[in-house]
């Protein structure tokens, strides 16, 4: 019978151990782990399996902003005092947030970092009460999603005190303008509404409203993935079938959107594209107050793939938000932060859409392509 390979992590964790053992001082700091990575010519991932072995027996410990230290008394109790990474989203309970913060927490679990997860019902004030709990508790990151990305931020001093500390904080889906250069977790909506009314137009139609958000970089984004999909085929929009809101109006849109739209007789559009899920639902539910029927009377389309596409009827055709996956990222990106401060270059990373495509959209006319407009 033969011998069963021993993980790599555990042969880079004994011979750390022995290390430590043979007389490495107390309070030492280890290599970083990318010049671990290096040594061992091994995964980022095998190098932190190897040292949360040790964290689990008390010979390292971590201290987030400094690095890995061998352990003793002082060390270890600031190390555990000083595990907490604040999670500040402008929702918590609702819509896909609740997947992108399973993300998140997993990842920090794995890690042995807890959480301190703070709403700021997209609003400013919330948001600065958010930051100052975050600095105050001396939470070692910060994880955070912006609060009205398209509007200059009245927190911004806030924001500009957390870089000059050297806080790392990670943003997701938006850079409000003026901020200090943070790394950035993005999706891409431009090409997920070029996706969608792409779709919509090889379906055939020609008249294609719009009900985009426009105080944050999202919804800003996905309109001008609308527009320029309907440019590429040579399409106007129609400017009474296009509504711009705000977070206030959310509550309102769609069935103003219906009173003003489709209760009149005439230029009516034969499909919509929308901000998110939530809003699509909507506009189903009040077009069907209104007697009108999807996608039989008029297509409808939403984004980001959320629970409600499928509870939907008809289901939502939809671009897929990478919920937990977009999570995952933002706290592994955060923890390599935390670990090696000097060696991590702000940046941004984009994560790509996909299209789902389910019953709320219908065939209009004989698709007609880019090649065959451009040729007429």
């Amino acid at each position: 019978m033969s011998r069963q390979q021993t993980p790599k992590y555990i042969e880079i964790a004994n011979e750390l151990r022995q290390k430590i053992r043979n007389g490495v001082s107390s309070g030492e700091k280890l290599p970083t782990e990318t010049m671990l990575m290096q040594q061992y010519r091994v995964s980022r991932h095998t190098v932190r399996q190897a040292l949360e072995q040790l964290v689990h027996e008390r010979m390292l410990v971590r201290i987030p902003g400094r690095g890995t230290f061998v352990a003793d008394g002082s060390v270890l109790e600031h190390a555990h005092s000083n595990n907490l990474i604040a999670v500040i989203m402008t929702y918590i309970s609702d819509y896909i947030f609740p997947s992108i913060i399973r993300g998140i927490e997993q990842s920090l679990r794995e890690h042995s970092y807890n959480l301190l997860l703070l709403s700021t019902q997209n609003q400013f004030e919330l948001e600065r009460r958010a930051l100052e709990t975050a600095i105050a508790q001396d939470c070692c990151g910060i994880i955070l999603e912006p609060v009205k990305s398209t509007i200059p931020n009245p927190n911004l001093h806030l924001f500009q005190q957390i870089y000059q500390r050297r806080l790392p904080l990670i943003l997701l889906h938006a850079e409000p303008p003026g901020f200090p250069p943070f790394h950035k977790i993005l999706f891409d909506d431009l090409r997920g509404a070029e996706m969608l009314t792409t779709h919509l137009l090889d379906q055939g139609h020609r008249n294609i409203g719009g009900i985009f958000k426009v105080d944050d970089k999202q919804g800003l984004q996905r309109f001008k993935g609308y527009v320029r999909a309907l440019a590429q085929y040579h399409v106007d929009f129609n400017s009474d079938a296009l509504f711009l809101y705000h977070t206030e109006s959310k509550d309102i849109v769609t069935d103003d959107y219906v009173r003003s739209v489709f209760e009149k007789q005439s230029n009516r559009p034969t499909a919509v594209v929308c901000y998110n899920d939530e809003i699509a639902v909507r506009l189903i539910k009040d077009l069907n107050a209104a007697g009108l029927f999807v996608p039989a009377d008029v297509s409808v389309v939403g984004f980001d793939d959320s629970h409600l596409a499928l509870v939907s009827h008809p289901e939502l055709t939809t671009i897929r938000h990478p919920k937990e996956k977009m999570g995952r990222l933002a706290a592994d990106q955060l923890l390599s932060i935390i670990q090696e401060p000097d060696s991590i270059v702000p940046g941004k990373v984009v994560l790509p859409a996909e299209i789902v495509i389910r019953s709320s959209s219908k065939q209009l006319t004989t698709p007609v392509t880019i090649h065959e407009i451009t040729h007429n």
